[in-house]
């Protein structure tokens, strides 16, 4: 009900808003800030728009108090939240611009969620998004017979693919090892394989023979999957009539390799319809031989002991697709081609040399581990229990890929962001994060992974941590030659000392960015209200006897004081004035070692934490004393006080009758009606504070608040004036 009442009221207030709001822009723009603030803190608005952010309990009654005040003067200004725009989610992708080697499609956003209003910003970003798809290569044609075949005894030749042709009982100075039957790159795998062992299992092969040469071209085969549209014929004596042939010659081997063809009926390479074998689905290992309804590579190791039964394994694809051109080799990297190496280091028959090797266009990326699968990967264990040497944990791994578009593509989606974490700091701006999964659903088959990122991070708790006291001794200083850079200070002053003493120059100080500790200067004896210690030089004749420093009442700093040299036991600062000769070479101010503890209260509003008082000091409040020597004792400055309630964090306020603090940013004080010197008067403050004050001597200032600074006393026409700020709440 309540409330109900206080919308009513609201609501009521804004009935000629407009006409009824009387703020300049500077101070309803200040009015927004606290407001937001008090949104920050979860302050529940009344405004349409505007939402809280944070719990109401971090609100105290006084708080909520004054957000509803700060409320009710936006509404007569017909004030209302900015709504930034932020995006909608992203529609549907657009189809694929091609069925096959990369195309593209698009998808769209709105400025929706919400759209912008009140003059909010616009959504930052791009409104669409574009994307690669189907980047599978077209399924090519087979090479054509003879033109897209070739010979090559000196290595792999530019632009082409190759099986290689190597005998080991050749000696070496033959050259075999550079020996290559090709085919052009960009054209579908022939399925060509070399075998140095007889022919491969489950394959047509076609033998080739030397006669002549001694070197054991007895078991030496080019095998090619049954279904292959190839029928190769091989002559060691010329070209076969009636086919078309290609010379394989080795002129650095004398056993006539010069008369050794390759044939085979012209043939136009028909196209690849049948898509590359998807990975793991429609591959196999086999240690017992090949496996029904499957092509194979055979993997071989000459330097295995027979009782480890190599001759038998094969890695298998299933017939029917096309070839994915995997080859097996025991004399490293074939040229040419991108290879993975097949190793065992608990092996010790020379599984250093073995490679899977396939074409360089391959979109196959294969990993080999000799220690188990690979996280992360789909992996086909290759296991040999005949061979005693550790073949139990070696694994040919690859990602999920496809190539057929049948096996459906489940693309990732993320999940909605669970709860912001803790705070990393609770106040001076940390951050908090919070994290998603990819699995609504996850990706399957090849699907793309969620784009975007897993996690997203913000600032928190962005409100300046409560600044500390100074800690005694090392953020105190002492100077006799101004304001030190990097600190705020006292200053330390005796008119009744010689100018050539040069006590004008001397300060007493602590280092910025601290919170203010409250020390004040008297040359009046001590400040009432206060706790202060004296500061004395007995062989000093000038006045030394009247001098204090005085904090509020309940500062934790308990100083002491010495004209003798350190006390001992505790830490002391030397208060040195080399100019005046008389003895200011052993004075120092005390104090035990000190950590400055953090404050935790806010500064003072204005005005209401504030208060003049030309009776003494106020009960519960902390004072500056504002005092003018050269008034008449009957105007009875002495007792003149500006307050500010205890309890809260000193404001800074410093009285001078001689002119501004150096360091500070100083407000003069006059009254031009007052003979009383009131020409070098100011209130003084660090020149961080927050506020900003403005004197009067003729009335309140208009759009600012003010504090009227009354003394009765006087006749010299202390009736007007006034100290003014805008609004200031903590």
């Amino acid at each position: 009900m309540g409330n109900l009442l206080l919308l009513t009221a609201l609501l009521i207030l804004a009935v000629d808003a407009q006409d009824d709001c009387t703020f300049k822009n500077k101070q309803l723009r200040k009015k927004e800030d606290l407001y937001n603030e008090c949104l920050d803190e979860g302050y529940k608005s009344s405004i349409v728009g505007c939402a809280a952010t944070g719990g109401e309990s971090d609100l105290s009654k006084r708080e909520k108090k004054r957000c509803r005040k700060v409320e009710e003067d936006l509404i007569l200004c017909d004030w209302s939240c900015v709504v930034n725009g932020d995006w909608g989610e992203f529609g549907e992708w657009s189809e694929c611009s091609a069925a096959c080697g990369g195309g593209t499609q698009t998808r769209k956003r709105s400025c929706d969620d919400p759209q912008p209003a009140e003059g909010g910003a616009q959504c930052e970003g791009d409104e669409g998004e574009t994307r690669v798809c189907n980047v599978d290569p077209c399924p090519p044609r087979l090479p054509s017979w003879p033109e897209d075949f070739k010979w090559s005894n000196a290595g792999v030749p530019d632009g082409y693919t190759c099986m290689r042709v190597l005998e080991f009982a050749e000696p070496k100075d033959h050259t075999w090892e550079d020996n290559f039957f090709c085919w052009k790159n960009g054209l579908a795998d022939p399925g060509l394989r070399w075998s140095m062992a007889g022919e491969i299992a489950g394959q047509k092969c076609v033998q080739i023979t030397e006669a002549a040469d001694p070197d054991t071209w007895t078991d030496n085969y080019i095998c090619l999957p049954l279904d292959t549209p190839y029928n190769f014929k091989w002559s060691s004596a010329g070209p076969l009539e009636g086919l078309k042939c290609i010379q394989w010659l080795e002129p650095a081997d004398p056993d006539t390799w010069n008369d050794n063809y390759l044939c085979h009926e012209k043939l136009e390479g028909p196209d690849v319809t049948a898509f590359l074998p998807s990975w793991p689905d429609e591959f196999k290992w086999s240690n017992a031989g090949v496996p029904d309804g499957y092509t194979c590579m055979r993997v071989l190791e000459f330097a295995e002991p027979k009782d480890h039964t190599w001759e038998d394994n094969f890695f298998c694809w299933k017939n029917g697709l096309a070839d994915p051109g995997l080859r097996w080799s025991m004399a490293g990297e074939i040229e040419g081609q991108k290879c993975v190496q097949i190793t065992e280091a608990a092996d010790p028959d020379t599984w250093t040399d073995n490679y899977i090797c396939l074409p360089l266009d391959t979109p196959y990326d294969l990993k080999w581990s000799s220690a188990g699968p690979l996280e992360g990967l789909e992996c086909i264990q290759w296991l040999e229990p005949a061979d005693p040497d550790t073949w139990d944990d070696n694994y040919l791994c690859h990602s999920w890929w496809h190539q057929d578009p049948s096996l459906k593509t489940v693309n990732g989606a993320w999940t909605h962001f669970g709860k912001w974490s803790e705070c990393s700091a609770s106040c001076g701006t940390g951050t908090q994060s919070r994290k998603r999964s990819c699995e609504n659903p996850s990706p399957l088959h090849g699907g793309a992974g969620c784009e975007g990122d897993e996690e997203e991070t913000q600032a928190c708790n962005t409100k300046p941590c409560p600044v500390r006291l100074p800690s005694w001794p090392e953020d105190f200083k002492w100077s006799s030659a101004g304001v030190p850079d990097g600190y705020t200070c006292m200053r330390v002053l005796e008119f009744a000392e010689p100018k050539e003493h040069t006590w004008e120059d001397n300060f007493f100080c602590w280092k910025n960015g601290l919170a203010d500790p409250g020390l004040r200067w008297s040359m009046a004896g001590e400040i009432a209200g206060q706790k202060c210690v004296q500061i004395t030089e007995a062989a000093d004749p000038h006045t030394w006897t009247d001098n204090y420093i005085c904090l509020p009442l309940k500062s934790p700093y308990d100083l002491k004081w010495s004209s003798a040299g350190p006390i001992e036991g505790l830490e002391c600062i030397q208060w040195l004035e080399t100019s005046d000769p008389d003895t200011w070479d052993d004075n120092y101010l005390c104090h035990g070692t000190f950590e400055g503890p953090e404050i935790v209260n806010h500064l003072p509003d204005w005005p209401e934490d504030f208060k003049w008082s030309n009776a003494g000091v106020p009960d519960g409040y902390t004072c500056m004393r504002v005092l003018e020597f050269a008034e008449p004792k009957e105007h009875t400055w002495e007792d003149n006080f500006f307050c500010w309630m205890d309890g809260m964090p000193d404001p800074g306020l410093r009285w001078s009758m001689a002119g501004a603090i150096e360091g500070q940013k100083c407000v003069q004080i006059t009254e031009a009606a007052d003979p009383h010197t009131w020409t070098d008067n100011y209130i003084c403050l660090p020149l961080d504070t927050p506020y900003d004050f403005k004197w009067s001597s003729a009335g309140p200032l208009k759009d600012l608040e003010c504090i009227q600074w009354l003394e009765p006393a006087d006749p010299d026409t202390w009736d007007d004036n006034y100290l003014c700020f805008e609004t200031m709440e903590f």
